[in-house]
């Protein structure tokens, strides 16, 4: 009974996303794949965050990629799991995550279906400044 209740669960999950009010399965987190740390004081929410990232698909391919991108932690400004990646890291530090779809674009598809619906992405990011 239990698999069945699992199986529908998930079922459900690829159906509908991570956000979908009637799942009662606790939303999947980023899942950090490796890490290194830097130095000094970690980002945290407020602080203005300069990054390097690159956005992978399941099969490897890199299909978002940017240098010293700027933005304000915490506030919405990017995806809530780049946010959930940069916040506590380190200047000079490295975080390669797993970031589920409820934690990006989830159901719907980005980029002309460059990023297809209910994907999990590899985050790679490098914070390189904190203001």
């Amino acid at each position: 009974m239990l698999r069945f209740f699992i199986l529908i669960n998930l079922v459900l999950i690829v159906l509908f996303g991570c956000d979908n009010p009637q799942i009662t399965i606790v939303e999947s987190d980023i899942e950090v794949v490796a890490e290194q740390r830097g130095q000094g004081a970690p980002a945290a929410t407020g602080d203005v965050v300069t990054i390097d990232y690159e956005v992978r698909l399941p099969d490897g391919q890199a299909i978002l990629t940017d240098d010293r991108f700027s933005f304000q932690l915490g506030r919405g400004a990017v995806i809530e799991g780049i946010d959930h990646t940069v916040n506590g890291m380190r200047v000079g530090g490295e975080r390669i995550v797993l970031c589920p779809p409820c934690k990006h674009w989830g159901r719907a598809a980005y980029g002309n279906n460059a990023i297809p619906p209910n994907t999990t992405l590899t985050l790679e990011v490098r914070l390189t400044a904190v203001d």
